[in-house]
């Protein structure tokens, strides 16, 4: 009888830091998210994807919604950095139009390069479990107040009678659109697509000819 052969053992994990096999894990997480939504998220589906075992990810975090709220919130921090970069520091006298442009130009061209990020922050949230939900609410709180601020700066440039609050939430849900399209059909919807539509958009709130948004026409004289 031949000898049996040794079963053979898993490789062990490489040797990390603390601080990089979090990352490690929370990387083959956001993996998970892109290819099968949050639902897709476990601790075995997680430790299969990063090659490591399960209690490599338990002492890491404690279950899968841990690893969830792990992630939303490094991909948020990630995420509000770049809207706060499409933002103007202080808004001053510049044309409402040409800012806002500007402002969505920026913002749908870092989702466009970054898309597992943004996927992350914006399409899987009504299946999240509840606490991923909650910071989910609380992140677009945030940026539902510099939007209204900024709506009320361009109503205020423009002279116009608005409702700050609810141009605000109107904007924010075309860019959250936006980014949704650029994430589920790039081919379709590239950024300039939705750029140029917007600024015609923009045009009907705050004036200037369409491609120009913002730009005021020159006075007859």
């Amino acid at each position: 009888m031949p000898p049996r052969r040794p079963a053979e053992r898993r490789p062990y994990a490489p040797r990390m830091s603390p601080e990089e096999r979090r990352e490690q894990l929370l990387d083959a997480a956001l993996l998970l998210i892109n290819e099968g939504g949050v639902k897709a998220v476990t601790v075995d589906a997680v430790a299969r994807t990063a090659e490591v075992t399960r209690p490599v990810v338990y002492g890491q975090f404690e279950d899968a919604d841990d690893i969830l709220r792990a992630l939303l919130d490094r991909e948020a921090a990630a995420a509000l950095r770049e809207f706060e970069a499409s933002l103007p520091p202080e808004p001053g006298s510049g044309d409402p139009g040409r800012v806002a442009a500007r402002s969505l130009r920026v913002l749908l061209t870092a989702i466009a390069q970054n898309p597992r990020r943004w996927h992350a922050i914006l399409l899987p949230v009504g299946i999240s479990p509840a606490p991923v939900q909650r910071r989910h609410r609380r992140i677009r709180a945030f940026v539902l107040e510099r939007v209204t601020a900024f709506s009320a700066w361009g109503i205020e440039q423009r002279g116009l009678d608005l409702d700050p609050e609810l141009l605000a939430h109107n904007l924010l849900c075309w860019v959250e659109e936006c980014g949704r399209l650029i994430l589920t059909e790039p081919d379709a919807y590239p950024p300039e697509r939705l750029v140029a539509f917007s600024e015609q958009m923009i045009a009907l709130f705050f004036g200037g000819p369409a491609g120009e948004a913002g730009r005021d026409e020159p006075e007859a004289t």
